[in-house]
This record gives structure tokens, sequence and C-alpha cells, in this order.
């Protein structure tokens, strides 16, 4: 299967946009940044062998093609609209993410950090220390997701425009008047 990185962006006003990425092969699965650490040795003045950790060089490899595929597509985007980007596109936005089937057992938030790094080394977001990165596996959602288990969608959206998405949901559910019990008094 072919690996791609597919972009579509939607925008409606300036605080008002979100971008869609589709990534599908070997791209549908993020390399763990953190569990694929290894330690270098770099050569202090006084002679002595300092470590360090870097990351396995072939995560960043796969890292770097995925961004370099994100970059060409964007690209190719950007070139058929009539409009300038500032980059990052993104300073506090949400991140919702549709993971592609993997076998075995593996935990989706471990998947948060990678995809947060590099999204921000792409600049489509400013510091992922200000957006919400929230994963899922879409083998936990088989009906939803059963055509395109093996592919990972990445929406950013703006922080004020999940926001709206977040307050009509628990609206919908009830939640926003639901009263709460606590230990020490009832709150409404």
């Amino acid at each position: 299967m072919n690996s791609d990185c597919l972009v579509a962006l939607s925008i409606k006003e300036q605080n008002d946009t979100a971008l869609l990425l589709s990534l599908t092969g070997t791209y549908s699965h993020f390399p763990s940044t953190s569990n694929l650490k290894q330690v270098a040795y770099r050569k202090a003045p006084n002679g002595t062998r300092l470590p360090f950790i870097i990351t396995n060089s072939k995560a960043r490899n796969k890292l770097q093609e995925m961004a370099d595929c994100f970059t060409a597509n964007f690209q190719k985007l950007s070139n058929s609209i009539v409009m300038n980007f500032t980059w990052p596109l993104f300073d506090q936005c949400t991140v919702w993410v549709m993971l592609a089937h993997k076998t075995g057992r593996w935990d989706s938030h471990n998947q948060c950090k990678p995809i947060g790094d590099w999204l921000q080394k792409l600049q489509i977001i400013k510091d992922d220390s200000n957006c919400e990165i929230l994963c899922f596996k879409k083998s936990d959602y088989p009906d939803m997701f059963k055509d395109s288990l093996f592919s990972t969608e990445i929406l950013i959206q703006s922080r004020q425009q999940s926001g709206i998405a977040l307050k009509k949901l628990f609206s919908s559910l009830g939640i926003l008047s639901m009263p709460y019990v606590g230990r020490n008094k009832d709150v409404k």
C-alpha cells in the first residue's frame, strides 16, 4: 500500500480554521519518539565522553518523510486557493486524532506526544503545550470507521471552534444542566 499524507483545509474566518490530515500506508502509524530513544556520546572539552539522548534514526527518518509528504501536498493545496498563510497556522487549538488499527496491545495516549511534536515541527501548531491533543483508536469504534480503519486522521481546530462544538455536544447530552454532588456540599 502506498503511503500518503492527504491535506484538506477549511477557512471561514480568521479564528474559524480547520485542517484535516489523512495519513495512509506506513504513515498511518506514528513512531513513538519516547520509546525509541538511544544514548549517544559527545566529547567534553576535558576529553571525557558525555552521554545524551537522541531519537532513533529510523523513527526520525520516518517523521521527516511524513513531513516532506505533508509539505508537498500542502503546497499543492495552497497553490489551488488564493490565500496567504501565516505560520504557524494554529496558536491555541484542539487536535482530534483517530488512529489507524494496529495489531497487538497498545495505548492511544502514547501517540499524543509524537503527534504534537510533529505538528509543531511542521509549524502547523505554535506550541504543543498550548494544544489539547486527543487520540482515539478507530478499532474501538468499528461501526463508525469500518471504511477507514487503516488510515489515521488528524483534525486540527482553533480552540474557539472546538469549544463551540464541545458545548453543543455537552448541551445535547444534558451534561451542562446536571446537578453535581460533592463531598462537602451540593453544587448546581
